[in-house]
């Protein structure tokens, strides 16, 4: 699997139980630094989240400590955490979708 890929029906299954509504459009995000799935999602009811999905052991592990660093760091600095799921398989990462924000040079 690629950052690409599509994502799977339990994918879809998963994110709109943790989003409370479903997804009506998976958009694959550009970027990032692995192989992990990324999608920003739109829902039924309009809102957008971003969405990040292990794809093998190694990204599965670096999620896993991400989520670790959202349950336990907060700040304005950061995206809100919509949601996680710990799936032996494929971790999931539900976030705030910034992909309107403003993001100066020289990000």
């Amino acid at each position: 699997m690629s950052a690409d890929r599509e994502p799977t029906p339990k994918l879809r299954g998963v994110a709109a139980q943790v989003l409370g509504a479903p997804v009506t459009r998976w958009e694959p995000a550009r970027g990032g630094c692995t192989r992990a799935g990324r999608w920003v999602v739109t829902l039924s009811d309009g809102r957008t989240a971003f969405v990040k999905a292990a794809d093998d052991p190694l990204t599965a592990g670096w999620l896993r400590t991400e989520q670790q660093v959202y349950a336990c760091l907060k700040g304005s600095f950061m995206p809100r955490c919509l949601g996680q799921v710990e799936d032996a398989e494929e971790p999931v990462l539900f976030l705030e979708d910034l992909s309107g924000a403003h993001w100066p040079p020289p990000w």
